[in-house]
C-alpha cells in the first residue's frame, strides 16, 4: 500500500503502476468524474496523473495509472496561487 484517503487507497501493481482501490462497490461513477476532473486540471497546465483502466477488485472497482511522482495539489496551491484559483474555478 502506498496510501490511503477518502476515496480510495492506492497500491502498486508494478515498477511504474499503480491502482486506486475505490472503498465503494459502485464506483464506476466516482472513477469517471475523477478521470473528467484530471483532464480538465491538465488543460489548465496543472500537471496530474489521468487513469487509463479500470480493473474489477473484488466487490468492486479499481482505477489504473502510471506511477506519478508529482506534488500534491495543496502543496500546488500554496506555491502557485493564482493557477490554483484559476482551476478552483473552471472545476
Amino acid at each position: 500500500m502506498l496510501g490511503r484517503g477518502s476515496n480510495g487507497t492506492i497500491y502498486r501493481i508494478s515498477e511504474d503502476t499503480v491502482v486506486k482501490v475505490y472503498p465503494r462497490g459502485d464506483a464506476l461513477s466516482d472513477i469517471r468524474h475523477e478521470r473528467e476532473m484530471a483532464r480538465r486540471a491538465l488543460v489548465l497546465g496543472i500537471p496530474t496523473a489521468i487513469s487509463y483502466d479500470v480493473v474489477s477488485v473484488g466487490d468492486g472497482y479499481g482505477a489504473v495509472f502510471e506511477l506519478w511522482r508529482g506534488e500534491l495539489i495543496s502543496l500546488l496551491g500554496r506555491t502557485d496561487t493564482l493557477l490554483f484559483s484559476r482551476a478552483g474555478e473552471a472545476l
